[in-house]
């Protein structure tokens, strides 16, 4: 997978943060040439939350 664009999103990227907020990312990505090709089904979309301070969502530029 390869990140094109990445940006900070949410009531940080704001200036409207609170104590309690998280951090809030979305991107657009590419993945792998072969992926493209498969006859299954393949996520276009990633969520990523690996505690509660972070999340991470994606949109593949070609799904």
């Amino acid at each position: 997978m390869r990140v094109i664009f990445a940006a900070e999103s949410g009531s940080r990227a704001w200036g409207f943060e609170s104590p309690d907020s998280d951090y809030d990312v979305r991107f657009a990505y590419r993945r792998p040439r072969l992926d493209y090709l498969r006859l299954e089904h393949v996520r276009d979309v990633i969520d990523y939350q690996p505690d509660p301070l972070f999340d991470a969502t994606g949109w593949d530029l070609d799904g």
